[in-house]
């Protein structure tokens, strides 16, 4: 146990008091942690709030990209309908593809 307080000998003092008795520092303690507690729990209200807005964000912009390439799909398959009512031939599209290669020169002159 924690030594009793030093109390001035003008400081009347019962036995109950005495019990109860608890530092300031401890008390200061106290105070902060409840402060830095209070704290926390509202920046993990305020984080929760902001993940559940940042998964609607997501679920819409992968909606849009849903949407873009169905429309697409049905861009090409009204495409291909078309030049088989008219007797045509239907070019499908290729995937675009760009391979870059830079020769370096020999001794600073340029290739």
């Amino acid at each position: 146990p924690p030594p009793p307080p030093q109390l001035l000998p003008c400081q009347a003092v019962t036995m109950a008091d005495a019990a109860t008795f608890v530092p300031e520092s401890v008390l200061k303690k106290r105070r902060t942690q409840d402060e830095l507690k209070a704290k926390r729990a509202a920046a993990a209200v305020a984080a929760r709030r902001k993940a559940k807005d940042a998964r609607k964000e997501y679920f819409k912009r992968a909606e849009k990209y849903v949407k873009e390439y169905k429309q697409a799909e049905r861009a090409l398959v009204r495409q291909r309908r078309q030049a088989k009512a008219t007797g045509n031939y239907f070019a499908e599209p290729q995937a675009k593809l760009a391979l870059v290669v830079r020769i370096r020169g020999i001794m600073g002159v340029s290739p």
